[in-house]
Parts: C-alpha cells; sequence; structure tokens
C-alpha cells in the first residue's frame, strides 16, 4: 500500500469524528460507546500510518471500513458484539499474520484477537480458527484502559496509557524482526469459525 493510502485513510477517520458532532440524531445513550470506539480506530489509524510510512518490511492491509465507519457504528452498536476492525501484514517471510480487533457492547470492551497467518489458517482437532488474544481493552466510564494479557508482561511493561499498548499490539505480527527474544503468545482460544 502505498504512503498516500495511509494519509486517505487516517484522514477519513478523523473526517468521520469530526462529522460525529454533526450527527444529532444518534440516542444519547449510544453517544459515549460511539465516540470511544472513534476515538479508538483515529488512533489505530495513525499507528497503522506510522508504521507504513517508517517500516519498509511491513504492509498493513487494513478492511475497518474507515470510509463508512460512523454510519456502520451506528447499526453496529445494536448488537451484543460484532467486528470492529481487521489488520492483515504482509511481511518478508511471506507470512501474513492478522489482528481482529472485536467489540462487546453489554459489557463495553475490544478483545484482540491475533491470528498467525491468515493464509494457512493454525485450526484445532475440530478444524476450528485457532487465534491468540494478546490484550483486553475496557471501555467504561467514558475512558479506555489496557487489559494484557499476562503471560505477555514484558512486551507491555513500558506501556504507561492504551495508546502506548495499542502501538505495542499492532507491532506484534512483526516484532521479531526487531526484537530477537522469544516471547510466547498466551494459550490459544479457538474461534467458533470454521
Amino acid at each position: 500500500m502505498a504512503v498516500t493510502d495511509y494519509d486517505v485513510w487516517a484522514m477519513r477517520v478523523n473526517e468521520a469524528i469530526r462529522s460525529n458532532d454533526k450527527r444529532r440524531e444518534i440516542p444519547v445513550a449510544v453517544r459515549p460507546l460511539k465516540q470511544i470506539l472513534l476515538r479508538f480506530a483515529a488512533e489505530c489509524a495513525a499507528i497503522a500510518g506510522a508504521i507504513g510510512r517508517n517500516i519498509d518490511t511491513v504492509e498493513i492491509l487494513g478492511t475497518d471500513r474507515f470510509n463508512t465507519l460512523d454510519g456502520f457504528l451506528d447499526e453496529m452498536l445494536k448488537f451484543k458484539d460484532f467486528s470492529f476492525l481487521e489488520y492483515r501484514y504482509k511481511l518478508p517471510s511471506q507470512k501474513q499474520p492478522g489482528l481482529r480487533f472485536k467489540v462487546e457492547t453489554e459489557t463495553p470492551r475490544i478483545g484482540v484477537h491475533y491470528f498467525k497467518d491468515l493464509v494457512f489458517w493454525d485450526v484445532d482437532q475440530e478444524g476450528r480458527r485457532i487465534h491468540y488474544e494478546p490484550i483486553l481493552f475496557e471501555l467504561s466510564q467514558g475512558k479506555i484502559t489496557a487489559l494484557p494479557h499476562p503471560a505477555l508482561s514484558e512486551i507491555y511493561a513500558g506501556c504507561a496509557n492504551w495508546q502506548l499498548a495499542l502501538r505495542e499490539t499492532l507491532t506484534l505480527p512483526f516484532r521479531y524482526l526487531f526484537d530477537f527474544r522469544d516471547f510466547s503468545l498466551p494459550a490459544a482460544n479457538p474461534t467458533a469459525d470454521r
């Protein structure tokens, strides 16, 4: 993806955030969670854009629907959970790991699902796709709180806020290119996908 694609992508998120103030028909009860999700998406876009501009060996493909994010959230916030953002990484190793950010609305939070390879899926004995859950972002009282998996405490040790934890999360698929220490992912959790 060209650098200009990332710039357009980030611009669309910012436009969606600014246009949110103009939309008065959104129920007041939905507004706080929607605003938090738009803020989270804007931070993801900024981090992905910085990666794309500064790390030539990593290409991030986003299928996160930024051009329709505002309307998308209005509809999706009616459900108990939904896939919010998805990133696929193209790496020099030819592997294509990915991250999926899944929103749960009843207890507001964003779960992160990390897949080792989206081309050659790891599956369990029943054929279900295997993913790892490195971190959870709680969305309560109008703020975002990062809750990393205890097994990854060394990776997230220097993260004083949720933005730094998000940056570390978005770099997990290619961290090994720059950090040769062995970081084991938390135990696998099969998804319901087949």
